[in-house]
């Protein structure tokens, strides 16, 4: 079993904890001495992070084996805690998924599961734990994201037969009265008129 360098005490509920991320979340806090619950889809490797962590760090460990990308998953999860006498005290909202490919090629069903997964389900696990945390005076929310949702999309536009810069490139017409309103355009020296502004370079 593994020293611990600083205690915690309490009840921490870590989504998406069988492997990756999660699984790595959970390792930390075990080695605080956190109490855990593990949610993720695939019990079987539930199981065996748990008697893992159980083996390492003397942690008391439970599973629910649960799908949060169903839209009951959430309430049932939050039903099962109750049930259970469990006082949450650090909720880790880290389950999540991605999908790859054009959106007019993607079944519409797993593009829903996507975004309840991804954000409705962080969402509304955090609203339905996070009024007890308040009560007490204690707990913390983290939430996992992932740096793709900052990253440009150039893909599409370089791989998509259709330019889509012409498409949506402004016509040249008169400045209104207002100079707000003309968008991104740019005044002509020593002239009342607006032209648009230059195309980007053609991606490749």
């Amino acid at each position: 079993m593994k020293s611990r360098k600083e205690t915690m005490q309490g009840v921490a509920v870590v989504t998406g904890a069988a492997t990756g991320i999660g699984a790595a979340i959970t390792e930390r806090l075990a080695d605080k001495g956190m109490h855990l619950v593990l949610v993720a889809r695939d019990g079987a490797r539930l199981e065996a992070a748990a008697k893992r962590l159980h083996a390492e760090y003397g942690a008391r460990v439970s599973t629910l084996a649960l799908d949060l990308s169903q839209q009951s998953a959430p309430a049932r999860l939050a039903k099962w805690l109750t049930g259970s006498g469990t006082e949450v005290d650090v909720l880790v909202n880290n389950a999540g998924a991605s999908l790859m490919g054009p959106v007019a090629n993607s079944d519409p069903a797993r593009l829903r599961g996507l975004v309840d997964l991804n954000a409705g389900a962080m969402a509304e696990l955090t609203a339905l734990l996070l009024p007890a945390m308040v009560a007490r005076g204690r707990g913390a929310v983290v939430n996992i994201a992932s740096t793709g949702a900052y990253a440009p999309v150039l893909a599409p536009v370089r791989t998509h037969p259709l330019r889509m810069w012409p498409l949506m490139r402004p016509r040249k017409r008169s400045c209104s009265p207002s100079p707000r309103r003309c968008g991104p355009r740019r005044r002509r020296p020593g002239c009342g008129s607006w032209r648009s502004a230059p195309a980007p370079p053609t991606l490749r």
